[in-house]
């Protein structure tokens, strides 16, 4: 007979929430703010246009990275030192300023994850050690 899984309370919460998240009004509010043009967008990270549609015409081609854009938060949801309250991880999923917010596309999206991961993985040894 297969075992089942444990029951994670925390981790259905978390993912209860995040998908709430995704549909919160700022990220509209800030894509529209950031927005070049139609459809073509500036990275904060490497600071190259990001169009969204291959058919955009008014934007130089080999200027252009076609990717998916990432509205991402300036200050990371959860903080190296980890989740500390609810209360706290809820107020920085969802920040009260479009300034806490940024555009990224999808390659500095991603290093900038493996950075934050990294360091809480760190932190996580040097707290082990002490």
């Amino acid at each position: 007979m297969a075992t089942r899984k444990k029951y994670n309370l925390e981790y259905r919460i978390i993912a209860a929430l995040r998908r709430v998240a995704r549909f919160h009004p700022m990220l509209t509010q800030i894509k529209r703010l950031s927005a070049l043009a139609p459809s073509v967008y500036l990275c904060n990270g490497c600071e190259y246009p990001i169009a969204t549609k291959e058919d955009v015409t008014h934007v130089p081609q080999d200027k252009m990275f076609f990717e998916k854009v990432h509205v991402d938060h300036v200050e990371p949801v959860v903080p190296v030192e980890g989740r500390t309250t609810w209360d706290e991880y809820i107020r920085r999923l969802f920040p009260a300023s479009i300034k806490d917010y940024q555009i990224l596309c999808e390659s500095c999206h991603y290093i900038k994850t493996q950075i934050e991961n990294g360091e809480r993985r760190e932190y996580k040894k040097q707290k082990e050690l002490l």
